[in-house]
């Protein structure tokens, strides 16, 4: 059996996946591996990446059938006996396959397992790479606002995306892994089950790894290993995006929680989006030297509430806020 399968999911990344495909095959390791790319974009065939990368499988879905569902489509044709899901925009260091696949083989208690996450300029990224708490409404909320975050930093009482990443320890247990870079054992999907593809896009990480710990398995963050994550890439409407996070929430609540969590966290959210929106407008009303920064805020909350309340298409409307092409 190959040691290990790489599993990556394409949409309008092709030079995203390019960089990722060329630092997994110039590793110039002894892991014997597999990679295969499941491409949803139906307008972007590959073919110059097929050319470039022979040993590479790619598979071409009929149409964009989301995240989980392609990814269960490479899981199924791999043959490793462990699997790892790596997004387009990542690259991998040299020594990465090596330590994962080696704290596997050595902790068969681990079902998962995922590296730390640094940003193109290799400091840690501003995505959490793991959490130590389960997740919780009020957790996901401070995950979407910067002033919660500061209001209940430190205190223990965020829950479910909080971290506390030990220097000391080269690998701590954990309760959920980010799922830009994630390796799950197959002794670990042949329990648990594929990723659930009702989960379009974003939670299915999360619902993974609460599905492990319910049947036994540890969950572990690798701090020594690496992996370079540039983070949201392949979104072209925002709006959409959001859309697809609030909708894989309320899945991923309602099916491990029940209703009760749903209507707190829908309360929540839209106390916030309110409160938000006033503040911003307020500001951008009201407040000449922070106009600019006033209008990108209530444009970014203005898109969230607006997903929040199930819409996916574009805003004309929203569009003209600001023009600041850095956003």
């Amino acid at each position: 059996m190959i040691k290990l399968s790489v599993v990556i999911v394409n949409y309008h990344s092709e030079k995203l996946l390019e960089d990722c495909l060329s630092s997994v095959f110039e590793r110039g390791n002894p892991v014997d591996f597999e990679a295969i790319v499941v491409n949803n974009d139906i307008n972007n065939s590959l073919s110059r990446l097929k050319d470039k990368f022979i040993s590479a499988r790619f598979v071409q879905s009929a149409k964009n059938i989301g995240f989980a569902a392609a990814t269960n489509m490479g899981i199924k044709m791999s043959r490793g006996e462990y699997v790892l899901l790596l997004n387009p925009d990542t690259r991998i260091f040299p020594e990465t396959f090596e330590e994962m696949v080696g704290f596997m083989e050595h902790n068969p208690d681990a079902g998962i397992i995922g590296p730390r996450l640094l940003d193109a300029e290799g400091r840690p990224h501003s995505l959490a790479s793991f959490s130590d708490r389960a997740p919780s409404p009020l957790g996901t909320l401070t995950e979407n606002t910067a002033v919660l975050k500061e209001l209940f930093s430190g205190s223990g009482r965020s829950g479910g995306h909080g971290r506390a990443d030990r220097l000391e320890d080269p690998a701590q247990q954990a309760e959920t892994i980010q799922g830009a870079c994630f390796m799950i054992r197959r002794k670990t999907v042949s329990d648990i089950g594929l990723l659930d593809e009702r989960f379009f896009l974003y939670w299915e990480d999360t619902d993974w790894c609460v599905r492990a710990r319910k049947k036994g398995w540890n969950i572990y963050y690798l701090r020594s290993a690496r992996c370079i994550h540039l983070g949201g890439q392949s979104s072209r409407n925002k709006i959409q995006d959001h859309y697809h996070y609030f909708n894989s929430m309320y899945k991923f609540y309602n099916k491990h929680y029940g209703l009760p969590q749903i209507i707190l966290l829908k309360l929540l959210f839209n106390c916030l989006f309110v409160t938000g929106l006033f503040k911003f407008s307020f500001l951008y009303l009201f407040s000449g030297k922070r106009r600019k920064a006033a209008s990108i805020e209530t444009k970014r909350m203005l898109e969230r509430a607006v997903a929040h309340a199930g819409f996916s298409g574009p805003l004309s409307f929203a569009r003209g806020c600001h023009k600041d092409k850095k956003e």
